[in-house]
């Protein structure tokens, strides 16, 4: 007797851009509606006379219940072309020799769907004699794309630029990536994210960048530079800790701006954090929580320009509703210092945009409603419109969803501690399209409005609770 068991979903690494998730997601659109007209993409390429397929991945199958307790005599890899062995069964706690459980063998398929590299996972299960024979089967992502990349913001308008991404880099799960963007904006990008080189998940995440821009909120011109490494790890199944230092210059084309009177800021950063994961998945959550703690300690004795501290409090929480999802979401970020005086005034909150309250945009708000702290809350209401599906597009495979939400945003920024209130505080709210698609998890296509009646449009990459966490630097 075989069974082939793939429950849930994972949340791909980091990618430094959102073409490839458009491109993908414009495939799947096309796929999707060919499926549901009564065509069948997925026999038409068995057979040889397509290109396309967009096909579930496998649902649970009940016979394995009918295998709990047996014991495993042996467990096999296969499907990994570039992946290493060590990868795949690092995750697994089924173990040869012990006897199967249901319930290992679904978490297991979760954590390597959390990988982000495998288009499907599926376990076979093979009863023999009174023992089960386990084989983990897996497909894989492309391990390498170039690609023409893109970025959207108020403030740069419109990027484009070469890019290329690895989420599986010598098939270690590591992702690296880079870009190069040019138009309102000159950007040169490379992210390096290992979520496991050794012992309980110990990891390294590296950014390394360069921004040659006109600030047209602050009013300069801005070159700056930044290089930030962070080394983490698991304590635990679900405590995370980690810690890095950040190198980050900036250079103006004008007096006042920078600290220091040459108009260049070199800005020295140690940082540590400390947070709790309890989701059910990483890619798309509907249960558990997801908090973190980072202070960060800028200049002073570490040296270089200003003086101050920041503390980000972030805390996020997914609430299942039957199939639907309910995510409350608040980001407090907390500086010590004077902007200006310790805190250089490029390092202020600027409240609007699709990464903080939707429906106004940055260039508008952010006039108005700035300032060195900042507090941002959000409730999303998600219905999965689509489930996870896996896409293959030129014999390539990805896995694909769509999702609807409907949300409310409100922040504030202030300060002097008499600022904070609702005074200056704005509310946002809206509805929006998300495919779900590797490398970012989802792409959001929103449309926000405002207590004025007005409405923007906002194009955005990341869950919008994730996305806020690093859109200042």
């Amino acid at each position: 007797m075989c069974a082939c068991v793939s429950p849930s979903d994972g949340r791909a690494p980091f990618c430094s851009s959102c073409c490839l998730s458009v491109l993908i997601t414009i495939w799947g659109v096309w796929g999707a509606a060919t499926s549901w007209a009564g065509q069948d993409p997925a026999a038409d390429q068995q057979a040889g006379r397509g290109i396309f397929a967009l096909t579930p991945l496998p649902e649970p199958d009940p016979r394995a219940l009918a295998l709990n307790g047996q014991r495993i005599s042996d467990i096999t890899i296969s499907g990994n072309r570039v992946t290493k062995e060590r990868v795949i069964r690092r995750e697994l706690e089924l173990r040869a020799g012990e006897p199967f459980d249901v319930d290992t063998m679904s978490a297991d398929i979760v954590r390597l769907e959390n990988l982000g590299i495998f288009s499907a996972v599926a376990i076979v299960l093979t009863e023999v004699d009174d023992s089960v024979e386990v084989d983990v089967a897996v497909r894989e992502i492309p391990w390498i794309l170039p690609y023409p990349a893109f970025r959207v913001s108020d403030q740069d308008s419109i990027q484009l630029g070469p890019a290329v991404s690895s989420l599986n880099l010598f098939g270690l799960g590591m992702g690296v990536s880079g870009r190069a963007l040019f138009g309102g904006a000159s950007t040169y990008q490379v992210v390096v994210n290992w979520p496991w080189i050794t012992a309980n998940h110990l990891s390294l995440e590296l950014f390394g960048g360069r921004i040659l821009r006109d600030d047209s909120l602050r009013d300069f011109g801005e070159t700056s530079d930044e290089f930030t490494p962070w080394v983490g790890t698991f304590i635990g199944r679900n405590w995370r800790a980690r810690g890095g230092f950040s190198y980050f210059r900036m250079g103006a084309d004008r007096d006042g701006v920078t600290l220091s009177p040459t108009n260049t800021d070199t800005l020295i950063r140690l940082g540590a954090g400390v947070g709790l994961d309890t989701r059910d998945n990483w890619r798309n959550p509907h249960r558990g929580w997801e908090n973190d703690l980072q202070v960060l300690r800028t200049g002073g004795p570490l040296g270089g320009e200003g003086d101050f501290w920041t503390t980000d409090i972030d805390i996020r929480r997914y609430r299942p509703l039957g199939r639907h999802t309910l995510v409350l979401s608040g980001l407090a970020s907390i500086q010590t210092g004077t902007l200006g005086v310790e805190i250089p005034s490029y390092m202020d909150y600027r409240l609007g945009g699709a990464n903080s309250v939707r429906g106004f945009t940055t260039t508008g708000l952010g006039r108005e409603l700035t300032g060195k702290n900042q507090l941002l809350t959000t409730v999303e209401y998600q219905h999965l419109l689509l489930d996870i599906r896996e896409l293959t597009i030129f014999g390539l495979s990805f896995t694909m969803g769509l999702e609807l939400a409907a949300f409310v945003d409100r922040g504030t920024a202030w300060n002097e501690p008499d600022e904070f209130g609702t005074r200056l505080t704005r509310t946002g709210f809206g509805f929006g399209i998300r495919p779900i698609v590797p490398g970012v998890g989802e792409v959001r296509l929103d449309l926000g409005f405002n207590a004025d009646g007005e409405m923007v449009f906002h194009l955005g990459v990341l869950p919008k609770m994730e996305a806020q966490r690093t859109r200042l630097r």
